[in-house]
């Protein structure tokens, strides 16, 4: 077995798709070429810095009923459901108070100065006025939503789906900007262990790790308040309180979440970053959570599940950084 790797920028962050196969090159590019595909379609299709996107034109139209495609039916469903299961502290409403903090253009350079929909005179609506029908939705006028939360969860999930119809795959790593969805082993045979970014500096370099199993996918999202942060002076960041309508007022830099779904761990790890650091565990748990890991102001470290404080180095590792979605 051959390990295969592609490393792009996309959905606002460096993306890298792994495969271990030993299929054939031209069978192995054009799979890669499927799945960059599916990646540049997401973006534009949902990126809310792309004017012309489905998104964007949805949100240009709130209020009124609207004809959306399949992709963007299944995710905003899902995006309603995570929303309730979640007990609201997800609420894809939330752009206009995200811009009013002040995340309006790309993170990206060399799109700082893109025109881009500008909803801040907008307000957050609550969750479950997003209606969906079978090939429709609608948001309350004077609302807009952003699907930054849950994205690239969800585009990782969609890639692990596409990947799981090939049988000449033994193991597949893909990470979009820290959102990492995997299954299977190794070109050694050996599972995959995925290393979390230390953000705090107390671990040179690795604050924990994930040893997974071989016979499941799983995904292990993180989600920080150290990234998209502080443009032009003003002090935010980009993980906003539902409750608040306000960045989230918390001791907790980074949270890290294993789930088996890419687009549930996203989700709950923008949660815990907006909960007191001791109800994170039972929270996330109750939720589908199978670990976590909580990096702190104070360079504390708390870990729980299938999520372990950093161990010895191994030579199989993959590493889950730190860089938070800008989609």
């Amino acid at each position: 077995m051959l390990r295969h790797y592609q490393t792009r920028i996309v959905l606002g962050s460096s993306a890298t798709l792994t495969l271990i196969t030993d299929a054939s090159r031209a069978e192995v590019n054009k799979l890669f070429r499927t799945l960059w595909l599916e990646l540049f379609l997401f973006e534009k299709r949902f990126s809310r810095f792309l004017p012309a996107s489905e998104l964007s034109q949805f949100n240009r139209a709130a209020g009124v009923k609207q004809s959306i495609s399949p992709e963007f039916r299944d995710i905003l469903s899902a995006s309603r459901e995570l929303a309730v299961q979640s007990d609201g502290l997800y609420n894809p409403f939330i752009l206009p108070a995200l811009q009013r903090a002040g995340y309006v253009q790309s993170m990206v350079a060399a799109h700082s100065k893109d025109v881009v929909d500008n909803y801040s005179n907008r307000s957050v609506a609550p969750a479950k006025l997003l209606e969906v029908g079978n090939n429709w939705a609608r948001i309350p006028y004077g609302s807009a939503i952003d699907l930054g939360g849950s994205g690239k969860g969800y585009a990782a999930d969609l890639l692990a789906d596409i990947t799981d119809t090939f049988s000449a795959i033994q193991g597949y790593w893909f990470s979009l900007g820290g959102d990492v969805a995997a299954s299977g082993l190794d070109e050694n045979g050996d599972p995959w262990i995925i290393e979390i970014e230390d953000t705090v500096g107390t671990r040179g370099g690795s604050a924990g790790q994930v040893i997974a199993r071989g016979d499941s996918r799983y995904a292990v999202a993180t989600s920080s308040v150290l990234r998209r942060r502080g443009i032009k002076g003003k002090a935010w960041h980009h993980i906003i309180d539902p409750r608040t309508g306000q960045p989230a007022a918390t001791s907790t830099v980074t949270a890290s979440i294993y789930a088996q779904t890419c687009l549930l761990a996203d989700v709950l790890a923008k949660c815990a970053i907006l909960l007191a650091p001791k109800e994170v565990k039972a929270y996330t748990q109750a939720r589908g959570g199978l670990g976590g890991l909580l990096q702190d102001s104070s360079k504390k470290l708390t870990a729980w599940g299938a999520i372990d404080i950093h161990r010895p180095a191994h030579n199989n590792r993959m590493h889950s950084r730190n860089v938070d979605r800008s989609a």
